[in-house]
């Protein structure tokens, strides 16, 4: 059955609506996130080193969110800079103070990030060449005047007579203190609220949330498969199409195992579920993005689509639209997925 076929017969509107709703976000906890974020800006190391820089407090209040830099970094003012020495290190830091405006520069291994705060507001540039980007500097912020650099990471271009090579794995690409206490929310927050959509994460990181969202719904659908299969293999042997009937019978004692699995295991973790569930889903995923966003995915996916790379399933092209959508709450996606999966268990 194809999937236009399938779909206009079988969509419907899902029989879980409390699956799709999104996080709600809590104005106390809003108000006092930006409360304690304007007492860390209050007491940032870059107001006490660049005191009296032009429109300071403006770059303050985006540079430790935007490039993740420590609200207590170490500064030490220097006449001069030299872009060889900030190079030695990454994360490396440089602020610039100017005659109508401040920057900040974060260098992370192969690229310049500038964030300049001036009369025309806050200026965001990348370039792999600092050289590029001096220009536009040197327009937002007026004549450089002084240069701030963190003493632990920046290195004079000569040490005792010679060239000081910091190039090792312990000075290079490393995260910030900042980098890394963001990484550890993020890994809580999977950990602790497993059935939240993520919506700047990851389709693989998404779907393996609707698979656990959906379990509940899994035994039925099982159940209601394995009807199905005993009845086709009965159909079968009447018609003497016993050619057929091998591969329902296996069939059905895959869903035989899966059943007695789901009725034992109803906590069990989303990496221990059958692969009989865990590929359905995904290939429901890629029907529905067939269905949906033809142009964007292979125009043989059908029933039974599940895609091989690396040993395992994958979702092609328009499965990411699809999780988008359900994750933003689309119920029209989310009950196409639904009946995919139940059409996959069926037919194995």
């Amino acid at each position: 059955m194809r999937v236009n076929e399938f779909l206009s017969r079988n969509t419907v509107s899902p029989a879980v609506p409390d699956l799709i709703q999104p996080a709600k976000v809590n104005p106390l906890h809003s108000a006092i996130g930006n409360h304690f974020r304007e007492i860390l800006d209050e007491d940032s190391s870059v107001k006490s080193a660049v005191r009296a820089s032009p429109y300071v407090d403006q770059l303050i209040s985006v540079i430790h969110k935007d490039l993740a830099l420590p609200h207590d970094q170490a500064w030490q003012q220097m006449p001069t800079i030299s872009w060889a020495a900030v190079k030695n290190n990454a994360p490396n830091f440089v602020i610039i103070s100017g005659t109508k405006g401040t920057a900040a520069i974060k260098w992370n291994g192969g690229t310049y990030t500038v964030i300049t705060s001036g009369a025309d507001g806050i200026n965001t540039q990348s370039s792999s060449s600092i050289n590029t980007l001096g220009a536009d500097i040197k327009a937002a912020i007026g004549k450089m005047s002084g240069f701030w650099v963190n003493p632990d990471t920046y290195y004079p271009a000569k040490n005792n007579g010679a060239l000081r090579d910091w190039h090792t794995a312990d000075s290079v690409n490393r995260k910030t203190a900042v980098d890394q206490t963001r990484e550890k929310r993020k890994q809580l927050q999977r950990t602790t609220n497993t059935s939240i959509y993520n919506p700047t994460g990851g389709k693989y990181e998404n779907m393996e949330i609707l698979t656990r969202k959906l379990f509940p719904l899994y035994k039925k659908y099982v159940e209601h498969a394995l009807a199905d299969v005993k009845g086709a293999i009965g159909i079968a042997i009447k018609n003497d199409a016993l050619d057929r009937v091998g591969k329902k019978i296996n069939n059905a004692k895959t869903l035989l195992v899966t059943l007695e699995w789901l009725e034992n295991n109803q906590k069990a973790n989303i990496s221990d579920m059958p692969l009989i569930i865990k590929n359905a889903v995904m290939s429901a995923i890629n029907m529905a993005a067939a269905y949906y966003y033809p142009d964007e995915t292979p125009s043989t996916i059908v029933r039974g689509s599940g895609l091989r790379h690396g040993g395992g399933a994958a979702l092609v092209g328009g499965s990411d639209h699809i999780i988008s959508d359900i994750v933003s709450g689309d119920s029209a996606k989310l009950a196409a997925v639904m009946n995919f999966i139940k059409q996959e268990l069926v037919h194995g």
